[in-house]
């Protein structure tokens, strides 16, 4: 599966957790839920609030559902 073009991003303020893209690094302008194209599948992940144990200076964004693409 090929990860969308912004996750594993070289400035990352987040951390994705859980759900298909877990321990992608991306970055976020806003704290609200964003999404991601995966294969045929639209994936959305919501921002906790919360700091990563792996990497502590990032926002933990949980994976919330899938869509059909």
């Amino acid at each position: 599966m090929e990860r969308p073009r912004f996750v594993d991003h070289p400035d990352p303020n987040a951390v994705l957790r859980c759900g298909p893209l877990d321990g992608g690094r991306t970055h976020v302008h806003n704290w609200v839920p964003v999404d991601f194209h995966v294969g045929d599948e639209t994936c959305f992940y919501r921002p906790t609030g919360e700091l990563d144990a792996q990497y502590p200076t990032l926002n933990v964004y949980v994976f919330d559902h899938a869509e059909p693409a």
